[in-house]
């Protein structure tokens, strides 16, 4: 299909026009928008026929290697020419049928799969957050979130460093856009908080930089919430908090760790 020149850059320009608009001025129009202008272009159109096809490979995988196998065609076009599917279609700045590559995406993650396709799904991950950049990524959190918070807890120490390095590069720069998702985080991380653990001092950074990033009120305040609905959390959760506690420093000054809610703090001492 022959799309020419001119009528690229115009949905490029008027794609990129619509990125920059703040989220807050009617987010609705805004997407409404975005939509009908990639509904209208026919290279956008070649790019989601072309994932779903690579979808139904997932439909019809028997074996690990075929989940593998479809994680790769995910990402690769049948044209040679260019190989790449997702990064090719990076201007677009979304990705079609994102719900459905959730799915197959946290289907990846099943422990009776091998390391090999855990690995590989994390690497799917990594593309997809690179093409939606920052604000798309916040807006699309709940899809993808929900495959990679709970796989931490009992996933291999190599998988546990690139989930690490995806949390790092693209969940922490989200700052107060993180906050929806902010007691997945919490629950999938605080468990793995273990001294002498090989990752204690990188998940404590972590969480001291998310911490900063969101504000210590609204950190502590979704902290003591997990650590009152999740028990496998507390430990770990006063463990960060006698590290985050300077004894040399006044009460007063630190009174962000009870968070926004005391009765929740309270409660929390309860237990």
């Amino acid at each position: 299909m022959y799309v020419s020149h001119h009528e690229l850059t115009r949905t490029w320009i008027l794609l990129e026009f619509l990125r920059h608009l703040p989220m807050t001025m009617l987010p609705e129009s805004r997407m409404k928008a975005e939509a009908d202008i990639l509904s209208s272009s026919p290279e956008y159109k070649a790019f989601e026929i072309a994932v779903e096809k690579s979808l139904k490979n997932f439909e019809t995988s028997v074996q690990w290697v075929d989940r593998i196998v479809a994680l790769d065609k995910l990402n690769r076009n049948d044209d040679h020419r260019r190989p790449e599917l997702l990064t090719a279609n990076s201007k677009f700045g979304v990705v079609p049928r994102d719900v459905q590559i959730s799915k197959q995406l946290s289907y990846c993650f099943h422990p009776s799969l091998p390391v090999g396709v855990h690995i590989k799904a994390l690497e799917c991950y990594e593309i997809i957050f690179d093409l939606l950049g920052e604000s798309d990524l916040a807006n699309s959190l709940h899809l993808y979130a929900s495959g990679l918070f709970p796989l931490f807890l009992n996933a291999s120490i190599q998988v546990k460093r690139e989930l690490l390095k995806i949390f790092e590069k693209h969940f922490i720069p989200l700052g107060v856009k993180l906050l929806p998702a902010m007691c997945g985080f919490l629950n999938s991380v605080l468990p793995v908080v273990e001294e002498g653990s090989e990752f204690f001092d990188q998940c404590l950074h972590m969480l001291n930089a998310v911490c900063d990033k969101v504000g210590p009120g609204e950190f502590f305040t979704r902290l003591w919430y997990c650590v009152i609905t999740t028990p496998s959390t507390r430990l770990s959760a006063l463990l960060f908090v006698s590290r985050r506690y300077s004894p040399e420093r006044s009460i007063e000054d630190q009174m962000c760790i009870i968070g926004n809610d005391l009765n929740r703090m309270v409660l929390r001492i309860d237990c």
